[in-house]
């Protein structure tokens, strides 16, 4: 640790377990702590489920109850109790020693939350997980069509389609905020250093207009979260395939049902949404277990011979792939997304083109074959010392972008 950087703020709407943001601040706030720093963590309701030692400090009501009245939606448009809180945090964090990191504040914070940190004079950095900067329903997905977005975003075209997954009403609350938010916000253009987690994003970034001309600005892979450690995978396998997360038609859920059944393939299925009760009806041959505890997932990857992430969009970094391989379990993935990028990275991947029925069920055709699986096994065997040095992979290189960043262009 340097005598410079002492303070790391961690900013994001949730301080409590909702999805793989959460996780992977968590797994840094427990590092950062452990090598000495000061840890703190703003977030939009009182609920923090956070390591031992680190400073919580919330922004307005709770943020479990799923509600959305008129209150929620004016405060994720702009929270004016944002800057009271940073207010209480400026007498006690000095700026010359601290870093604000934002990792998402479209739920509730608001973009109010960025301004009084900048307005205070600390030095940011913006991780971009999703397409929330830039897209106003954030995946850059038009759910009416259940296609990739082909429109440039706040683009008049854009703002006249309805590709909202509730309704046009819905879409008229994103256009706002996003209107406000590029008006008297935009990020990730003021931010200090602009952290990617997957090339696929910092592409599509650039590819609408956002500039990088910021020196820390970079790629940096979410690390594992959590306790690593192979399953047994020399016992027969009551699954031919595994799907972990929402059920929901973003997700391609209801193509991979489709295929495997084509197949003759055996599915469990681990996730809740929208679709869970019509493809449980539908497909009465494949298990849907809804959400289950960490312990239950491991034991469904013991038995299961492939993972399998079957999304239409383009998922910037979901922890999916690094949760299987470090679990001895080989990952089918879409082509032109940030599960895709990890193929440099790790060699017990199998890619698929996004969204094409055809291609999906070649790679599921190949990958069930005694002596490809074999291979693939082995594979990932040698992926295992690559996953196991990814959180201190990916602890190292946030903290040269703080240092950077403090320092000002100034050699770390």
């Amino acid at each position: 640790m340097t005598n410079k950087l002492k303070n790391i703020v961690f900013v994001y709407d949730f301080a409590f377990n909702n999805g793989g943001i959460y996780k992977v601040l968590y797994q840094d706030a427990e590092d950062f702590l452990r090598e000495g720093y000061n840890v703190y963590f703003v977030s939009a309701g009182p609920e923090a489920d956070l390591p031992d030692g680190v400073v919580h400090y919330s922004v307005g009501k709770s943020q479990r109850s799923g509600g959305r009245g008129l209150q929620q939606v004016v405060s994720s448009i702009w929270n004016l109790k944002c800057r009271k809180v940073v207010e209480s945090l400026v007498s006690s964090l000095s700026v010359e020693s601290t870093i604000v990191h934002f990792n998402g504040y479209s739920m509730a914070l608001s973009g109010a939350i960025f301004n009084a940190f900048k307005d205070a004079g600390y030095k940011t950095v913006c991780s971009v997980h999703d397409f929330n900067y830039v897209c106003p329903n954030g995946v850059y997905y038009d759910f009416n069509r259940n296609a990739e977005c082909d429109l440039k975003p706040m683009g008049v075209s854009c703002l006249l389609r309805n590709c909202d997954k509730r309704n046009y009403f819905e879409k008229i609350h994103r256009i706002t905020r996003k209107a406000v938010d590029n008006s008297f916000v935009d990020l990730p253009n003021r931010a200090d250093a602009v952290v990617y987690v997957s090339e696929s994003l910092r592409t599509v970034f650039n590819s609408l207009g956002y500039r990088e001309p910021r020196l820390w600005d970079c790629v940096i892979e979410n690390p594992v979260p959590g306790v690593i450690g192979a399953v047994d995978k020399s016992n027969s396998f009551k699954y031919d395939l595994m799907f972990v997360g929402r059920v929901v038609e973003e997700k391609g859920i209801r193509m991979l049902c489709a295929v495997a059944r084509k197949l003759g393939l055996s599915l469990v299925v681990l996730g809740g949404g929208a679709l869970l009760e019509e493809l449980k009806s539908e497909y009465l041959e494949f298990d849907f277990c809804g959400w289950v505890s960490v312990e239950d997932v491991r034991s469904y990857r013991s038995a299961a011979k492939i993972a399998v992430v079957p999304s239409l969009w383009c998922e910037a970094s979901g922890l999916v792939v690094e949760e299987a391989l470090a679990m001895r379990q080989p990952v089918i993935v879409p082509s032109r997304s940030g599960a895709s990028d990890k193929v440099k990275r790790y060699s017990g991947l199998v890619v698929f083109e996004r969204g094409s029925e055809s291609d999906l069920e070649v790679a599921l055709r190949g990958v069930c074959e005694e002596g490809v699986f074999s291979r693939l096994l082995e594979s990932v065997d040698r992926d295992q010392k690559v996953i196991k040095n990814s959180k201190s992979e990916h602890r190292s290189a946030l903290i040269k972008v703080y240092e950077g960043v403090l320092l000002s262009g100034e050699d770390c």
